[in-house]
């Protein structure tokens, strides 16, 4: 990542090698004297993700993507909000992530992972759908549209999806969760 910014590039070398904190006080250095760096703003976001520090990840990157929305910076505080389990939030950053990249695959799971975990699971089974239409061979969503499917009763593919499931895990592809082959022997009766 070139930043023309030479803290920020050695904060960056850093931040990839794994002295964190290092990196951090780099980044705060850069943000005590240019407060809009979004740059910077978005790599301590990053950093505080990595750390599992969702809160400040969240506000970091939130300032960020403020300053200069991106896809990328959307899907990373949606992903923060998510681990906090702000689900609504989460939803509204993957959205507008899809808004700006409508075949950003990471923001369409995300999305349709939040959606799941708010009880949504109708509008989960549809964001898993379009992620199939994107990818095909996408990893676990054709299980994760069947379970989300089979949560609002809707059994549509159910009589051929199983033996499609089966067929691909034959072939060595993750198309479903492991602890989700269970339902590979269920039946609408």
């Amino acid at each position: 990542m070139a930043l023309n910014h030479p803290v920020l590039d050695e904060a960056w070398g850093l931040h990839r090698s794994g002295d964190h904190a290092r990196a951090a006080e780099l980044y705060k250095s850069v943000l005590r004297t240019d407060p809009m760096n979004a740059d910077a703003l978005y790599l301590l976001g990053l950093l505080y993700g990595q750390n599992r520090q969702f809160e400040d990840a969240q506000q970091f990157v939130g300032e960020a993507i403020r300053l200069n929305p991106s896809a990328d910076g959307l899907l990373m505080r949606g992903y923060a909000l998510q681990q906090l389990d702000r689900h609504d939030e989460a939803i509204a950053c993957f959205t507008e992530a899809l808004r700006l990249n409508p075949q950003f695959s990471e923001a369409l799971l995300n999305r349709a992972s939040s959606f799941f975990r708010s009880g949504r699971y109708e509008e989960a089974a549809a964001d898993y759908e379009w992620l199939l239409a994107i990818d095909s061979d996408y990893p676990f969503v054709r299980g994760n549209r069947l379970f989300s499917r089979l949560h609002c009763c809707d059994w549509r593919g159910f009589s051929d999806e199983p033996r499609e499931i089966a067929a691909q895990l034959a072939q060595g592809k993750r198309v479903i969760a492991p602890f989700d082959v269970k339902l590979l022997s269920l039946s609408p009766e």
